[in-house]
């Protein structure tokens, strides 16, 4: 087993365009939402358990600010899949893709990744889904 430091691997990043989107909880600890959201400024209102995902409920919907307050949420699955939750009609359908966009544009979600530093590539394939840019 191989393992590789962060930097190396931002490294990489940069020569390939890599995506970082899907943190897998384990080795690592996965994304730290809460540092995430507070990092681009979105007000946390409370964090809850709701069966086998966490939810950090929102101030405000990301894509209508007039669904407010705990209306919204940004959660996270117990296997580390990233959602967005809205309960408006208007929003119902929206995805953790689209509510990221919002929130970080384009940046990595490699900085709140929960870990030591290193990862092991082979124990932890979700951590990176590579795209050519």
């Amino acid at each position: 087993m191989e393992t590789v430091s962060q930097e190396a691997m931002e490294h990489a990043q940069g020569i390939l365009g890599t995506n970082r989107q899907d943190i897998h909880p384990e080795n690592n600890g996965g994304l730290d939402v809460e540092a995430y959201l507070n990092h681009y400024g979105r007000e946390i209102i409370k964090v809850k358990e709701n069966g086998s995902s966490k939810l950090y409920c929102l101030r405000e919907c990301v894509f209508d600010p007039a669904h407010a307050p705990n209306e919204a949420a940004v959660g996270i699955t117990s296997e580390g899949k990233l959602f967005y939750q809205c309960f408006h009609e208007s929003c119902k359908t929206r995805t953790w893709n689209e509510a990221r966009k919002v929130i970080s544009g384009s940046d990595s979600l490699w900085d709140f990744a929960q870990g030591n530093g290193t990862t092991s590539l082979s124990n932890c394939p979700h951590i990176y889904r590579t795209e050519r840019q």
